[in-house]
């Protein structure tokens, strides 16, 4: 139990010390390195364990998780099966009426559902779409149409190799720990 715990803490402090360094990214205008399919699926990964996650790690996910979809302007990387499921995970929670920090997440599945109904009304492609995690550019495809995307500020956010194998680095690494607490 408490080898536990200390796991569990563990993922706690990198969290908060990747809550610091998001705030300070999020100051300068490149918040859009941040709407990666891998980035997206790392923080729905650990979204997935809201109820025994600590306030700030699920206020700084779904910080993440709204500037991609609303400052980036792309909902539809939140698009996804899995991400629906804790979506609705949340909605049935009775906390979802009194806690601060689920009714941040019960709002933000609102928003993205609301969104996910807008599209299926022009997008029936939408539902296939779901299985599946999509780039920046997939995300504004499915919003403005296959092959229409001409707008180089939408076009897929540029990592270098070292970002994306640190990225994975730190996602297999928190993955390892938190699934050690299993």
């Amino acid at each position: 139990m408490e080898e536990v715990l200390i796991q569990y803490s563990l993922a706690d402090v990198w969290l908060e010390h990747l809550c610091v360094q998001l705030r300070f990214a999020m100051l300068t205008p490149s918040v859009d390195r941040f709407a990666h399919k891998n980035v997206a699926r790392s923080y729905c990964h650990l979204l997935r364990r809201y109820a025994t996650n600590t306030s700030l790690t699920n206020h700084c996910l779904i910080k993440m998780l709204h500037r991609i979809a609303w400052d980036c302007k792309m909902p539809a990387m939140m698009f996804q099966l899995s991400l629906f499921k804790t979506f609705q995970k949340i909605m049935n929670d009775p906390l979802a009426k009194t806690d601060a920090t689920v009714k941040e997440l019960y709002k933000f599945a609102i928003y993205i559902m609301r969104k996910f109904a807008e599209t299926a009304q022009v997008n029936p492609k939408i539902f296939v779409e779901l299985l599946f995690w999509k780039t920046a550019s997939e995300a504004v495809e499915i919003e403005v149409g296959y092959g229409n995307v001409k707008d180089p500020s939408h076009s897929r956010a540029v990592w270098s190799e070292e970002e994306e194998d640190e990225l994975e680095r730190l996602y297999h690494e928190l993955r390892d720990v938190q699934d050690g607490g299993k």
